[in-house]
C-alpha cells in the first residue's frame, strides 16, 4: 500500500492550534487521531506520525515502538518554550520525560536556542529550527502601536502567567507572592513618573481568584497585546508574543531557576519593581534591541513557520518513501538561510543606542565627513609627535640623571664638610677648655 497519510498523534488535534494551518497544506491527508490506546500501530498507509505528545507514557510508548520499526519518519512538536522547572522539577512528569531524548527522527524546535540545549540533552543531528505557526498572525498582521495621547496619560501593563506556573505547593508559593507583591507595588502607585499605571490581569491556574483580580480571560491575548503598553509575565512562551509585538517585556520570576528565555527586564524580589516599571514606560534603545535579539535567537520568526513546517514534513515523508532503504536524515533538513549568523536588526541605529553622544546624532554628510578629515590629518600627526616626545622623555630623563649625579656628589662634599665642621668644632672646644684651665690655674 502506498504510503499516502500523515498521522497526527493527540488527543486534543482538532482544536490545538499546534496543528492548525500547515497540517491542511501538506501533499497528502492528515488524519487526527484522538482516540486511541497505548498499543495503536501505525498503518500500512502511514508516510508520517506527528505528535507533539512526549509527556504522557501512552503517547511516548507509541512514538518509541514506531521509531524502532524504523519504516514510518516520526516527526515531535515543539510546543512552546523550554523552562528550567518543568524539565528538572515536576513531580508530574517522569523524570527525563522532557526530550531526553526525543522519541523521532526529527523534532520541530522553535528556534537556535532550543536547538542549542535539545542538542545538549543528548540529541544530536535531530534538531530542525522551524519556529511556531501559531504565531505566523504576529508576522502577518503589523503590530499596533498606542497613539502618543493616550499613552501620555495611561501605562497599561499586562500581567500574565504561564499554562502552568508552578508544579508543586512551594512554587505556587512564590508565583503567588510575586503576584501579590507586583500588585501591592500598582495599588501603592495608580500614578507613576506622570501615567496613571492599568493594570490588566490574565492568569491561569486560579490565580486570579487569589489575587482577587478581574481576569481577561474573553479577550484573546493577541487583542489585548495590542491594547498594552508593557508585558510582565511568569515564565513562558507569551514572552514570545509580547515580543513580537514589539512590546517591552519582563519576567516575573521568583524561582532563581536557569532562565531558558533571558528577558531585557527581570523582577526577582520586591525591590526592583519600581526601577522595571520606570523602564518599561520608556524603555532605554540598547535594552529594546537585546530584547529583539533574544526574540530571533528563541524563535525562528523573519519568514512565517508553516512554509517550513511543510517543508520537513514533506522532506522527511519523501526519505520515508525511498524503497528498500533504512530510515536516515540528514543532520539538517532545513536550510539556514543566514548559515547560522544572526542578522542586524533593522532598528540598530548608534544615534539611538548612545543618543548622549553627539558624533552619533549628527547626520549632516558633509560636517561628518569634514570632520574626520580632520581626525584623519590629526591622527597622521600625532606618530611623529609622539616620536618627539618620546625623544624629549629620553632627553629629559639623562639630564634628570647627570642632575641627581651632581646633587649626590654635592651631598658627599656637604657630609665631609660637615664632618670637618664637626671635628674643629671639638678641636676648638678642647683649645677652650685648656686654656681655661691653665687661666685659672694662674690665679
Amino acid at each position: 500500500m502506498k504510503k499516502s497519510r500523515a498521522y497526527l498523534l493527540c488527543p486534543f488535534a482538532n482544536d490545538s492550534s499546534l496543528y492548525r494551518g500547515w497540517s491542511e497544506q501538506l501533499s497528502v491527508p492528515a488524519e487526527r487521531l484522538e482516540n486511541y490506546r497505548s498499543d495503536w500501530e501505525c498503518p500500512d498507509d502511514a508516510a508520517i506520525l506527528i505528535s507533539h505528545m512526549h509527556f504522557r507514557w501512552e503517547d511516548c510508548n507509541i512514538l518509541r515502538r514506531t521509531l524502532q520499526a524504523g519504516d514510518v519518519p516520526v516527526l515531535v512538536l515543539a510546543d512552546g518554550i523550554l523552562e528550567y522547572r518543568n524539565i528538572f522539577e515536576n513531580p508530574q512528569v517522569a523524570a527525563g520525560s522532557i526530550y531526553q531524548p526525543v522519541f523521532g527522527h526529527k523534532i520541530a524546535c522553535l528556534g537556535r536556542a532550543q536547538v542549542r540545549f535539545l542538542e545538549a540533552l543528548g540529541n544530536p543531528g535531530i534538531c530542525e529550527s522551524v519556529g511556531l505557526p501559531r504565531f505566523d498572525r504576529y508576522l502577518a498582521e503589523p503590530f499596533e502601536v498606542r497613539s502618543e495621547a493616550v499613552k501620555s496619560k495611561q501605562f497599561r501593563v499586562l500581567i500574565a502567567t504561564a499554562t502552568n506556573p508552578f508544579f508543586d505547593e512551594q512554587q505556587k508559593a512564590r508565583t503567588l507572592q510575586a503576584l501579590i507583591d507586583l500588585k501591592d507595588w500598582i495599588n501603592s502607585h495608580p500614578e507613576f513618573l506622570g501615567r496613571q499605571i492599568q493594570p490588566l490581569y490574565r492568569l491561569t491556574a486560579g490565580l486570579d481568584e487569589e489575587l482577587q483580580v478581574k481576569n481577561e480571560e474573553s479577550e484573546e491575548l493577541f487583542d489585548l497585546l495590542n491594547s498594552a503598553d508593557a508585558l510582565i509575565t511568569t515564565p513562558s512562551t507569551i514572552a514570545l508574543e509580547g515580543c513580537l509585538k514589539h512590546r517591552p517585556v519582563a519576567a516575573l520570576d521568583y524561582h532563581a531557576s536557569p532562565p531558558f528565555l533571558p528577558l531585557a527586564w527581570t523582577i526577582s524580589d520586591t525591590s526592583q519593581i519600581g526601577r522595571v516599571i520606570a523602564e518599561l514606560l520608556d524603555p532605554p534603545a540598547p535594552k529594546m534591541l537585546f530584547q529583539r535579539a533574544v526574540l530571533h535567537d528563541q524563535l525562528e520568526c523573519h519568514s512565517p513557520a508553516s512554509l517550513r513546517m511543510v517543508e520537513l514534513v514533506e522532506a522527511m515523508i519523501e526519505i520515508g518513501r525511498r524503497p528498500h532503504r533504512p530510515l536516515s536524515f540528514p543532520p539538517r533538513i532545513l536550510a539556514d538561510v543566514d548559515h547560522g549568523f544572526q542578522r542586524v536588526d533593522p532598528s540598530f541605529e548608534l544615534r539611538n543606542l548612545f543618543p548622549d553622544r553627539d558624533c552619533f546624532v549628527e547626520t549632516e554628510l558633509q560636517q561628518l565627513q569634514a570632520e574626520l578629515a580632520r581626525a584623519i590629518l590629526r591622527l597622521e600627526q600625532l606618530p611623529n609627535e609622539l616620536l618627539e616626545s618620546r625623544e624629549n622623555s629620553r632627553y629629559l630623563a639623562r639630564k634628570l640623571n647627570e642632575v641627581r649625579d651632581r646633587l649626590k656628589s654635592r651631598n658627599a662634599r656637604v657630609w665631609d664638610l660637615r664632618q670637618e665642621v664637626l671635628l674643629l668644632e671639638k678641636k676648638l672646644k678642647q683649645y677652650q677648655d685648656t686654656t681655661k684651665s691653665t687661666h685659672d690655674a694662674d690665679v
